[in-house]
């Protein structure tokens, strides 16, 4: 790219169209081939406004050609145009000629079916990091493999490799061990005795009380408890609700 680059910024309705297309209609005006020029926007709406806004000001200038020829240029959503680069230039890039933008629903899906393997296998190994973090909920917003997929696009929007990846995953649980308290010996011992304060609290409750603020109380003692009969444990979110019951 040669010459200056100029940046344009402003809301919704302060004539970012209106500049473009004049820019544009200069530009080819000033020698610059039509089927040359290249503009990205947000919106279908939004380029078809744009390629037909400076088409009009061609033909009500006479150059009919340039109008026709302006059809040929890069002018579209960002992912129409550089789709559209990615297809022409495929070969120089090393890349199949055939192209094709997934949709989100159909990207997901190729990952799930590209990384099952691994996906199970940590699913295995980790199964009850994923039930007590609240992850293990198969196509779910609580899937734990969407978090994997969205820090795998984020690390492809910012051409990071795998040593990056890491190295990121590493400075995150430095600081976040520096918020935790020390491991304890027997950790067993926690899960123990959260439970037995649970029974103990079942037992005694409601007592005389019979408040709407203690019978919620109460219910969520009782479905923690059938929980923990389920799955041998509760997620950490339910501890932390638990927590925060008080009884009237």
């Amino acid at each position: 790219m040669s010459g200056k680059l100029t940046m344009l910024s402003a809301g919704a309705g302060a004539g970012k169209t209106t500049r473009l297309s004049a820019e544009i209609l200069k530009s080819i005006q000033n020698g610059v081939p039509p089927e040359n020029i290249v503009a990205t926007t947000f919106t279908t709406k939004a380029a078809d406004e744009l390629i037909e806004r400076v088409r009009l000001q061609l033909l009500e200038a006479g150059e009919a050609t340039s109008a026709a020829r302006i059809l040929d240029g890069y002018v579209g959503t960002m992912n129409s145009v550089f789709g559209r680069l990615l297809r022409e230039f495929a070969l120089e890039l090393g890349l199949s000629p055939v192209q094709k933008v997934l949709a989100e629903t159909e990207a997901t899906a190729l990952f799930h079916t590209i990384a099952a393997e691994v996906n199970d296998k940590y699913f295995r190994d980790y199964r009850q990091v994923f039930y007590r973090l609240g992850k293990d909920e198969p196509n779910s917003d609580n899937d734990w493999r969407k978090d994997v997929l969205a820090i795998l696009k984020i690390a492809r929007e910012n051409d990071m490799n795998p040593e990056d990846v890491k190295a990121c995953a590493d400075y995150s649980w430095g600081i976040m061990s520096a918020w935790l308290p020390e491991t304890l010996s027997q950790p067993n011992q926690l899960d123990e005795r959260l439970k037995s304060a649970l029974i103990n609290a079942k037992s005694e409750l409601p007592g005389g009380d019979m408040t709407i603020a203690t019978g919620k109380v109460v219910d969520a003692i009782v479905e923690a408890l059938r929980e923990w009969e389920r799955n041998g444990s509760i997620p950490w979110q339910q501890w932390a609700k638990l927590s925060k019951l008080k009884p009237r």
